[in-house]
């Protein structure tokens, strides 16, 4: 009996395709919510918010580094194909790709699960850092939000009373 194991190449490539479609989509999300129109003169509705630019700052520097701590010769996501354009999308270049999956699965497996130095590791932290309950950015700054919508509505509510007395 003869057992052959074999990477599927045309898998990995399709999962790390949508990885890069994942990545860019949150980037275009920044980006449309970020984004002022000097034609139309209009903003997105987190224009300048400082949250945002660094959420979008993060990730850029996540794509664009190295990952010390990794064995082998696949240190940053460029070493696999994956690149950052000057639109500021990723793009993956299959060739390169199946190129160093032709050289084995086992470095790029290591490039994204290496603990606590590889590419999903440092992500989740970063993702993780942004969105937790306890003490993430976003959600301190949805919090910050709702009391600040919640005072307003006092607020108002104070004022409506004060009208309604003054015209009785």
């Amino acid at each position: 009996v003869n057992l052959s194991i074999t990477t599927d190449t045309d898998e990995v490539v399709s999962t790390v395709s949508q990885w890069v479609d994942a990545i860019n989509a949150a980037l275009d999300g920044i980006e449309e919510l970020t984004d002022y129109d000097p034609d139309e003169e209009t903003a997105g509705p987190l224009q300048g918010d400082m949250t945002a630019m660094r959420v979008q700052s993060r990730l850029y520097n996540l794509v664009t580094r190295r990952f010390n701590g990794i064995s082998g010769p696949y240190t940053s996501l460029r070493d696999i194909g994956i690149t950052l354009g000057d639109d500021g999308r990723l793009s993956l270049d299959e060739s390169r790709l199946r190129q160093v999956l032709g050289n084995g699965l086992t470095h790029v497996r290591d490039l994204f699960t290496t603990e606590d130095d590889g590419v999903g590791d440092l992500f989740y932290e970063t993702i993780h850092g942004f969105t937790s309950s306890n003490p993430g950015l976003i959600t301190n700054r949805v919090e910050s939000f709702q009391q600040r919508i919640d005072m307003l509505t006092r607020q108002k509510e104070q004022y409506q009373k004060r009208v309604e007395g003054g015209l009785q």
